[in-house]
């Protein structure tokens, strides 16, 4: 299993020298003002809950949804809530509400279809984790997406963009099992608001300092640079 994306590259036989350059956020694409009460305007029931947000593709195993779900069951935190936002794959919508209702949790799981513009950068807003327990991913543009609106984070390792989230506080890296992914939703759920804006704060900034368009452009001329004048 691969840890990185060199590591996967190197265990296929590449040899050639590689440069991994992450994804850019446009900052001007987010709105100034954002909708921060999507969340419970679309749901009052979730008033005084802690929020946990996914958003994309309804992929159960590769996005981990199963997990998450299960992970959810094993919380007693009754303030917990989890908003499941994104476009349908392959009829796996009503497979994931069928198992949110055979584990009796139907009261704390909310659907959301897909979302797009001003709306997707509310939802994100409103919520107070994000969350990406992914058994594979690529680069998970929603978790930079998330933390460039002030929300801190809870990801897997395959999915995260920070791998030193939970050091440089600004999130969680959880291991994809229901056990793990609780336990880490737990510690969660005991953050007080203070900390929680905190968390925020200092996931916006690490992206504002290594994922802005100009950081990654840079990269990718001073790399271009180096291996072309080796």
């Amino acid at each position: 299993m691969a840890l990185s994306d060199q590591d996967g590259l190197r265990a296929l036989g590449i040899r050639t020298p590689i440069l991994t350059i992450p994804n850019g956020i446009d900052f001007e694409q987010i709105p100034d003002k954002l909708d921060r009460e999507r969340a419970i305007r679309a749901f009052p029931q979730l008033a005084g809950k802690r929020i946990f947000l996914f958003l994309g593709r309804l992929d159960p195993w590769y996005k981990g949804l199963d997990v998450l779900i299960e992970a959810f069951a094993r919380l007693t935190v009754h303030e917990a809530a989890l908003v499941i936002v994104g476009p349908d794959s392959r009829g796996s919508l009503a497979t994931l509400r069928r198992h949110v209702a055979r584990l009796g949790i139907s009261t704390k799981v909310f659907f959301v279809g897909p979302v797009f513009g001003f709306d997707k950068w509310s939802w994100l807003a409103s919520a107070d984790f994000f969350v990406l327990p992914s058994r594979s991913e690529g680069a998970p543009q929603a978790a930079l997406e998330a933390m460039a609106v002030g929300k801190p984070v809870v990801l897997s390792r395959a999915a995260s963009t920070c791998p030193d989230a939970t050091d440089l506080g600004l999130g969680f890296i959880a291991d994809t099992t229901p056990e793990a992914l609780a336990d880490v939703l737990r510690k969660a759920c005991s953050l007080d608001r203070a900390e929680l804006h905190r968390m925020g704060s200092r996931a916006r900034a690490y992206v504002v300092t290594r994922h802005s368009w100009e950081t990654t452009a840079k990269a990718v001329i001073d790399g271009y640079h180096a291996f072309c004048t080796r």
